[in-house]
């Protein structure tokens, strides 16, 4: 590829282009996910917030949507061929969910440490035990959504690979 010139974007109907309703839907099924996992771990762990359960575990999950969103959409998680075949619906999904889990946890720990000195945290309140946790939950639940909806996809698509 010419460094001079541009990157033109995927035209429609190419692999790797998804309409923006779909890059929508798939954003906000993610972001859905990560708000259930948070309240899964809020849950199993009895934390409550001043700020009530629904703002308390959404301020939990931020991080780690923030991460998600970020690493899917450098590592191509957002285009035509992050779902379709299973395997790469599988590959896609983990390698940024793999990145996202510690990235999250480390986003997690320094909001929660300073809310007011992002910088300010210290690496000894971070549990390797958690980090691992938090990753294998979040890939978990994020393949189990994208695998379900490049399956419902192709029902409505059958021309697709």
């Amino acid at each position: 590829m010419d460094p001079e010139q541009p990157v033109k974007p995927s035209k429609p109907h190419s692999p790797e282009w998804l309409p923006t309703w779909e890059i929508f839907v798939v954003g906000l099924g993610d972001v859905i996910v990560l708000i259930l996992f948070a309240a899964i771990g809020r849950a199993q762990h009895q934390v409550t917030s001043s700020s009530g359960p629904v703002v308390g575990t959404i301020n939990t999950a931020f991080p780690f949507i923030i991460a998600w969103l970020v690493l899917a959409a450098a590592l191509g998680g957002f285009s035509g061929k992050a779902f379709y075949p299973l395997s790469r619906v599988a590959l896609r999904t983990l390698r940024a969910s793999v990145l996202a889990g510690p990235l999250g946890v480390l986003l997690r720990a320094a909001v929660e440490a300073a809310p007011t000195q992002f910088y300010a945290f210290r690496w000894d309140t971070i549990q390797p035990s958690f980090i691992l946790v938090a990753t294998v939950s979040i890939s978990v639940m994020l393949l189990v959504w994208r695998v379900a909806w490049s399956r419902a996809r192709r029902l409505w698509w059958p021309e697709l690979p």
